[in-house]
């Protein structure tokens, strides 16, 4: 499930991303070997570090799950909806912002691109721990992740320092801009943890009724 939701959101934020921008006729935000990239270098170690992620304490006293239950249940769908739009939205905000204040297409693109690479790495901690807040979890007991993570930053920054990079994936050094990416990064975290904590309580209010 948490590899289910990571890829479904990240793979989310670029079509809204790339759709709002078509309709407001605006150059496309990111191109494909960008997409590319994030998908397959900068997000598939963090995807594959989750599958071995410690079971979470205290899982054999929590009631078993209904076997009716679908894979992808509806409160997964809702995050998924909710966290998508919000990204895409974030990261189409701070593609038309930066256009608008250089009028450089290349500029702008970076700053997406750095955007929609870095949220994942930043808000994957919190779906390492869907049952509970990212301060109550245990979100660095897996070693794997965290060297992905490492290892993602490092790779989604390399394109904004290596010149033969840059000239590849058409991006240019965004300067004090990274402050944006990782603000938009942080608020894709916070989102998340809020949804959280509402379905988790709506959850416990569900089984309350039942127990009445």
């Amino acid at each position: 499930r948490k590899m289910i939701l990571y890829l479904m959101c990240d793979a989310f934020v670029e079509i809204i991303l790339v759709t709002v921008s078509i309709i407001a006729k605006l150059p496309l935000p990111i191109t494909a070997a960008q997409i590319l990239w994030v998908n397959l270098v900068s997000d598939g170690f963090p995807n594959l570090a989750l599958t071995v992620d410690p079971k979470a304490p205290g899982t054999m006293s929590k009631s078993p799950r209904s076997p009716k239950e679908l894979l992808v249940s509806t409160w997964m769908k809702e995050l998924i909806a909710v966290v998508s739009f919000t990204g895409g939205l974030v990261a189409f905000a701070l593609y038309y912002y930066s256009l608008k204040q250089t009028g450089d297409y290349m500029f702008a693109r970076s700053v997406a691109f750095a955007t929609v690479g870095l949220n994942s790495l930043i808000y994957v901690f919190s779906i390492k721990a869907l049952r509970m807040q990212f301060w109550n979890a245990r979100v660095f007991n897996n070693k794997w992740l965290l060297l992905a993570v490492a290892g993602g930053v490092l790779l989604q920054v390399s394109p904004f320092v290596s010149p033969p990079l840059r000239e590849a994936f058409e991006v240019v050094k965004i300067g004090y801009y990274w402050l944006y990416v990782v603000g938009a990064a942080l608020v894709m975290f916070f989102v998340i943890e809020i949804l959280k904590a509402i379905f988790n309580f709506e959850e416990r209010m569900h089984k309350q009724h039942e127990n009445i």
